[in-house]
């Protein structure tokens, strides 16, 4: 069994002085738990006296990065950290998220942030023993259990002996520690109830992430029916052949399987009645094959799709593709396919202009995939050239002067059972074309220095704006890593040539205004309904995020709020698009701006019939009916 919770004496601060005195703790005035984690505090190197806080500020790329790179657990622990939030609400509480390498992903409150300062346990910060010495989620991850308290002098820094926290771990739906959840507060005592609320928000994020399970019936079982859909729940997916693939610690309490049984073994074999095959049939009681008797709830999971296809956007604004979705129907259709060939190991390639989206639907593909793996990506242009190689591939020990000690696994080894990302890949040089096509080809992976391969299963998904097989003529790249590659290709439209280019607009705008009612007036509508989007989906982000900035506590959104740089360039635009072509009679346009005005009349005024049966693109109608004042 774990160990519990640490419920420790008030006087941990004479304790500590005696151990960095180098006498010995006197017994029962601190748990074995703090003195261990101030030994590999102390074997560390970290001085009690150090000021570590605000030592390391992480930049604003770092913080982007480490975002990024951890969007899902940000995305399971949102909920419940909020809750936990509420039940902490003094300015003096931070509730915090790590991934399982102790690095803050993401939290609430500002815990001692001064005015317009950084806050100590910002985002992308490393909070682990060796860097910020003894505190709950860093103890948590050296020692394990179920939960960790830290008061005040049982910290190991001197500046954190006015700091309490509680941490408990978080759990995927395979038993993998995937981050840590941590209450911490300044100058204020840790309630008794600290760690209980805690270990369930911990608990209840774990939980979720059996939603992600794609295909599956989700079965939640309890022996109190109260305790359904509470984190004290049995939670059990079940696969479309009726076998357990995964389960929680309660579920394999109440069921008494083993880590062996998980993927083995049939639902049936552990129901003495009322559960065989799919939950479709099974009563709202049951009895285990162990005499148990237990209450029953059966759901079934989605595959998963695009996130832009669902039908709330994100509440998250973590880079220019937040609030993106998919309902124009050719990218949706090709999205399905692709899909489709992902799932089946089939190389795909996103092709397209920069900014359209290609990132975006690369981590959609992957997450309708592979959604519990890695999902690593890779920007061919932008790796340095002389660190490209041991970015990609890993290095091992004493591979050259200042590598880091044991070796490091490349980008590729990290992308093992998930899916790598190469975007930007006609810009790849020609010696790493020539690695990368012996590890897609030999499944395998040597590291810089080493001789052993490391066997890598992955999905393969790049993109690129370049035409590749006029790259292969030139021969800057290779032939046949091109055809490797090239199972199916996608082209992503440019936002000018989006059917869905309203539903978007409006989309990204509710996205971007987090909770707030903000609302474009017709006129920026039919702005930005006419412009040709050179920037494609970025360039659409920065506008509306500017403009929702600016328009402040205002509902609505005016042609004052958008940046005057872009607003003066984009009216120009507009103004020479839709002059005439040099010998073009007036008459004709005149003609243009009857049929359009005939045509909406027909079609009561419907914009998106009206450019079907004209033949032209909903962006192109609004351009014409903008320079015909058409209303």
């Amino acid at each position: 069994m774990p160990p519990a919770p640490t419920s420790l004496p008030c006087d941990a601060s004479v304790a500590r002085r005696e151990f960095l005195d180098g006498k010995d703790v006197p017994a029962g005035v601190v748990s074995d738990l703090i003195v261990r984690s101030w030994q590999r505090a102390a074997r560390a190197g970290v001085r009690p006296e150090q000021r570590m806080l605000f030592s390391d500020v992480v930049t604003h790329s770092e913080v982007r990065r480490s975002e990024e790179e951890n969007r899902t657990l940000i995305e399971l622990a949102g909920a419940d950290m909020e809750v936990l939030a509420g039940a902490f609400p003094s300015q003096q509480w931070i509730v915090l998220c790590t991934n399982a390498e102790g690095v803050i992903v993401s939290s609430h409150g500002r815990l001692g942030a001064g005015p317009g300062g950084p806050s100590p346990l910002q985002h992308g910060r490393r909070i682990c023993e060796n860097g910020i010495g003894t505190n709950a989620p860093g103890c948590l991850l050296a020692e394990g259990g179920s939960a960790v308290e830290i008061r005040r002098g049982e910290h190991f820094l001197h500046e954190l002996v006015d700091v309490v926290c509680a941490a408990a771990p978080i759990y995927d739906c395979h038993d993998r520690l995937i981050g840590v959840l941590d209450i911490t507060g300044f100058g204020v005592d840790l309630p008794a109830y600290a760690v209980s609320h805690v270990r369930a928000a911990a608990t209840s994020i774990g939980n979720r992430t059996f939603e992600r399970l794609p295909g599956c019936c989700i079965v939640r079982l309890h022996h109190d029916r109260r305790m359904l859909h509470t984190p004290a729940e049995g939670i059990v997916a079940v696969s479309a052949d009726g076998v357990i693939v995964a389960a929680n610690h309660t579920a394999r309490d109440m069921l008494r399987l083993g880590n062996a049984e998980i993927g083995a073994i049939d639902i049936g074999s552990v129901f003495a009645e009322g559960m065989h095959g799919r939950a479709g049939a099974m009563q709202s009681v049951v009895r285990t094959v162990a005499g148990g008797r237990l209450h029953v709830s059966a759901s079934e999971t989605d595959r998963p799709r695009a996130r832009a296809r669902d039908s709330a956007p994100r509440t998250d604004d973590t880079g220019p593709l937040a609030g993106h979705l998919i309902a124009d129907a050719t990218l949706a259709r090709a999205f399905d396919k692709a899909s489709m060939a992902i799932n089946a190991q089939v190389p795909v390639i996103l092709l397209g202009e920069t900014g359209t989206g290609k990132t975006m639907l690369a981590r959609a593909l992957h997450e309708a995939s592979r959604p519990d793996g890695n999902f690593v990506s890779i920007n061919c242009s932008a790796i340095p050239e002389g660190l490209a190689e041991a970015e990609l591939f890993g290095y091992a020990d004493g591979a050259f002067t200042g590598s880091r000690r044991g070796g490091s696994a490349g980008k590729i080894e990290q992308a093992n059972h998930g899916t790598l990302f190469l975007d930007e890949i006609g810009d790849m040089p020609l010696a790493l074309q020539t690695r990368l096509l012996s590890v897609l080809q030999e499944r395998c992976v040597t590291r810089v220095g080493a001789t052993k391969a490391i066997p890598v299963d992955l999905s393969v998904i790049c993109a690129t704006h370049r035409s590749l097989p006029e790259l292969v003529h030139q021969g800057a790249f290779r032939e046949d890593l091109y055809f490797r590659i090239n199972g199916m290709s996608i082209r992503v439209p440019a936002l000018r040539d989006r059917t869905d280019l309203p539903e978007l607009i409006m989309t990204m705008l509710q996205t971007l205004a987090r909770g707030r009612r903000k609302a474009l007036d017709a006129d920026v509508m039919a702005l930005l309904m006419s412009h040709s989007w050179p920037g494609n989906v970025r360039e659409l982000h920065q506008v509306l995020r500017t403009a929702v900035a600016l328009s402040g506590l205002g509902e609505e959104i005016r042609r004052e709020h958008l940046d005057e740089s872009w607003l003066d360039a984009a009216t120009r635009a507009t103004v020479a698009d839709l002059l005439p072509a040099a010998g073009q009679p007036m008459l004709l346009a005149q003609a243009q701006n009857e049929l359009i005005q005939r045509t909406l009349d027909e079609l009561s005024g419907n914009r998106s019939e009206a450019a079907r049966a004209l033949g032209i693109s909903r962006a192109t109608l609004y351009r014409k009916m903008a320079r015909a004042k058409i209303r």
